[in-house]
């Protein structure tokens, strides 16, 4: 009986440890969006109303203006690598189409 008590509470224990580890991992990630989010508002913010709302709309917008943002993503994605000492990550959830990117993109800030 007492092993079984003993073996009982280092589990709860290890469950413990592991959770307060994905708690922090969790606290992480939030930092690392909130800088993204922040930065990326910024730069929305600059862009012609009209695009946006085209962009949201599921449209297309300028070329150029998502060639800018698409290079100002680019920007971000760098910082917060050097802010938060992360590999730079794989893009392979991006395409060779500006407006695509820029239209998940929103429906993630959405």
């Amino acid at each position: 009986m007492r092993m079984e008590h003993e073996l009982s509470y280092c589990q709860s224990i290890k469950w413990s440890f592991k959770y307060i580890i994905r708690l922090e991992y969790i606290d992480f990630a939030i930092d690392i969006l909130k800088f993204k989010y922040k930065h990326f508002t910024s730069v929305l913010d600059k862009v012609q109303s009209e695009e946006v709302i085209l962009l949201k709309h599921g449209e297309d917008c300028s070329s150029v203006t998502a060639e800018k943002l698409s290079d100002e993503i680019a920007e971000i994605e760098e910082a917060a690598s050097w802010k938060f000492n992360l590999e730079p990550e794989s893009a392979t959830h991006i395409t060779d189409d500006g407006n695509e990117n820029l239209k998940n993109i929103l429906e993630l800030l959405s």
